[in-house]
């Protein structure tokens, strides 16, 4: 399987159990609050550990909170702030985020459901119909529209996509402006942030006992034009839990904005004051269950009500509208009765090295807006230059006095060697669009619509460029928001050093 679930990047450093042990979420549930369901909620069962090696460490707390009753509740989003067991979260993203969820959430009808379909997803949703980008989106249109879904507003993340790429470009921007390219150092150095635990997009909470386990309101996330290069993206939540949790050193260099989903969902969210009253719903279509663990950040939330409410992936919603042959029949109705008239014409514009541009598109766009800054005029498709192996390419960008050097590194052997790098001070890039997801990114998602027959790294490769041909990046212009509109300080977000499960459970002897 083509995607990277946390659990699986390295058994060597994260723990795998059945039962959760962190004393700082392992709590019994009030009584009152025992009919209230809160999103994304699992309850565990708790037992003794028999193995003489873990007894010392998670003995006691599985004894004193089994002594407290046999069950105890810890949200998705507790577990994804832990850095020992994350199989029960898996298991409860690909259970609970799925076409049974979106059929209750359907059945009530006081609620405004919004499909926001990522591009990666239609593209290989595309490929699978033998249909364009159109016709695809078209036939799934018309097929959310039937009951019992019922969902009228079906709609890409394109325009998101692009604001989050820009707003990308431009804290780059700002960061080269602070770097010293004549030393090839940052004038600020990084350090590895303390650890922390997000209570909400404004609210987080110190994990070590220096800062007493105190909540801080530190207000909305801004960029940060002064942090390190090389800059990576941070659009994959695979990458960033990882990071999180076995890499600190490196998310200083992350990039400060949301995703494209994320900007989508808060966007769509706040069109109005009274959304919650209004029970909307915004449901996210993307390439890989990875991002049922971003939607459950609580970052990406007021503390209470979350942005993303559920998240599909691809083949999950081919399964939910009844499989391939269905979703193609509810194209051919749906032609038939438009005429041949559609106002989805959006999704017709131009590829720009389409081949490299099917994860957000962060290098393509980043790569311009710095060109368009300076004046230089580039070509339609980026020289890019392998290295290494089919995951890793570079191209670099010529300015008055200084070069800068971008990359593309996917898959998660390439996640580690650009970790490292930036450990050991000798990253050669000054920009790195990273992926979890080998041989073409979200394109190759394993959430993506995948045959039967294909089974060797051959099949992979050539349906990975049979998605890409279809898929098409939205459009050669550049996204701006006003420097004065009120939605920008919005569209950030925070990253958290989780410290390992030693480290919660003896906080003073947490060493930097």
């Amino acid at each position: 399987m083509s995607s990277v679930l946390i659990g699986n990047l390295d058994a060597d450093v994260i723990g795998l159990g059945q039962d959760c042990t962190n004393p700082l979420f392992v709590t019994k549930p009030p009584q009152e609050k025992e009919n209230k369901t809160k999103k994304n909620r699992v309850a565990l069962s708790l037992e003794e550990d028999d193995s003489e090696k873990n007894d010392a460490i998670v003995g006691t707390i599985m004894k004193s909170a089994a002594s407290a009753g046999s069950r105890a509740t810890v949200s998705l989003s507790d577990c994804l702030a832990c850095s020992g067991c994350v199989t029960s979260a898996e298991t409860v993203l690909l259970s609970e985020d799925s076409a049974s969820t979106l059929r209750e959430m359907c059945t009530n009808k006081n609620n405004q459901v919004t499909c926001a379909i990522s591009r990666a997803s239609l593209a290989s949703l595309a490929d699978a119909l033998d249909m364009d980008l159109n016709q695809c989106l078209k036939a799934i249109k018309a097929g959310l529209a039937q009951e019992p879904w019922s969902i009228n507003t079906v709609v890409t993340s394109d325009t998101a996509q692009q604001l989050a790429a820009t707003l990308v470009a431009e804290e780059f921007l700002s960061r080269i402006e602070n770097f010293d390219f004549k030393n090839n150092s940052s004038f600020i150095e990084p350090k590895i942030p303390e650890p922390t635990i997000a209570i909400s997009r404004t609210k987080y909470r110190f994990v070590s006992s220096i800062h007493g386990n105190k909540d801080i309101e530190a207000g909305l996330a801004q960029p940060r034009p002064n942090n390190p290069l090389p800059m990576l993206c941070g659009e994959c939540p695979g990458v960033v839990c990882f990071l999180e949790k076995n890499a600190p050193h490196v998310l200083p260099y992350l990039a400060s904005a949301k995703s494209g989903m994320a900007v989508h969902a808060f966007m769509n969210n706040t069109r109005n004051d009274n959304y919650q009253e209004q029970n909307n719903k915004f449901v996210a279509v993307a390439p890989c269950a990875d991002k049922k663990l971003e939607a459950a950040r609580r970052d990406l939330s007021d503390g209470e009500n979350f942005d993303i409410d559920l998240v599909l992936t691809t083949s999950q919603l081919l399964e939910a509208l009844g499989g391939l042959e269905k979703l193609r029949c509810y194209g051919e109705k749906d032609n038939d009765n438009r005429n041949g008239d559609s106002n989805d014409d959006f999704l017709h514009s131009a590829p720009v090295s389409q081949n490299h541009a099917g994860s957000g598109a962060y290098l393509e766009y980043t790569y311009r807006f710095i060109a368009a800054k300076y004046g230089i005029m580039v070509p339609s498709a980026l020289p890019y230059e392998r290295v290494r192996n089919d995951d890793f390419y570079q191209v670099a960008l010529t300015l008055p006095e200084k070069t800068i050097r971008f990359s593309r590194a996917y898959g998660f052997r390439n996640v580690q060697k650009i970790a490292n790098s930036i450990k050991r001070g000798d990253c050669p890039y000054h920009f790195v669009e990273i992926m979890a997801c080998p041989s073409g990114g979200c394109l190759n998602g394993g959430g993506q619509i995948i045959s039967e027959d294909e089974r060797s790294r051959y099949d992979i490769k050539r349906r990975v460029e049979r998605v890409s041909s279809v898929f098409h990046t939205p459009t050669n212009s550049i996204q701006h928001l006003p420097e004065d509109d009120p939605n920008r300080n919005l569209l950030y977000t925070r990253f958290h050093h989780i410290p390992s499960l030693q480290d919660t459970l003896h906080p003073g002897d947490v060493k930097w």
